[in-house]
């Protein structure tokens, strides 16, 4: 059991991305997973879906939080397309 009462089971509905289930119809051997972050002599990157890599960043906080708007405006420009 979790903090404040909250099972497993009450995540069993949630799908980790990169994961697949049994009933799920695309088998799991068409998923890989990569390293999000890079780090080098010139600081930190982050990869994209297309294999771009993002930065320099000073640090890797700083690469996340890039990385999170980078996301939230793939989604918001998903929307508009959606809407068009």
């Amino acid at each position: 059991m979790f903090r404040s009462g909250v099972t497993k089971s009450d995540f069993s509905n949630i799908k980790i991305p990169g994961t697949v289930r049994n009933s799920d119809s695309i088998p799991a051997a068409n998923y890989q997973r990569t390293e999000r972050f890079v780090i080098n002599d010139a600081g930190f990157f982050y990869r994209t879906r297309e294999n771009e890599l993002i930065g320099p960043f000073v640090s890797e906080a700083e690469a996340q939080q890039d990385l999170n708007v980078y996301i939230q405006v793939i989604a918001i420009e998903q929307d508009l397309d959606e809407q068009a």
